[in-house]
């Protein structure tokens, strides 16, 4: 008697999508390499910074967060999506609208 066996499962291939969907929770970090005046706050005073590809917008009271850009993995809105990381951010001058670009691809 054998004290281990084979799975008699472990070689068959299951070729179906599993049934799952991703949410960003909450992006940590900070984009300031090679980058200048990144960090603005928006009219309700929430930091708006920039971390690779996702634009995000800190409330530090609830600690919670918003996100704007993304790549098609982080979209959750109707927002073009970034393909690369974000190099530059701005804040309109009255704090309601930002904007962020990337480097064009080569």
């Amino acid at each position: 008697m054998d004290q281990i066996q084979a799975p008699t499962t472990h070689n068959k291939i299951d070729m179906n999508e599993p049934e799952t969907s991703y949410e960003l929770e909450y992006a940590y970090g900070y984009r300031n390499h090679n980058c200048r005046q990144n960090l603005h706050f928006n009219a309700f005073g929430h930091a708006v910074y920039m971390t690779a590809a996702l634009g995000v917008i800190l409330d530090h009271k609830a600690n919670t967060q918003r996100f704007f850009g993304g790549t098609e993995v982080t979209r959750d809105n109707n927002f073009s999506c970034h393909t690369d990381e974000i190099t530059c951010l701005s804040v309109s001058s009255d704090r309601t609208t930002a904007v962020s670009g990337q480097h064009p691809d080569p």
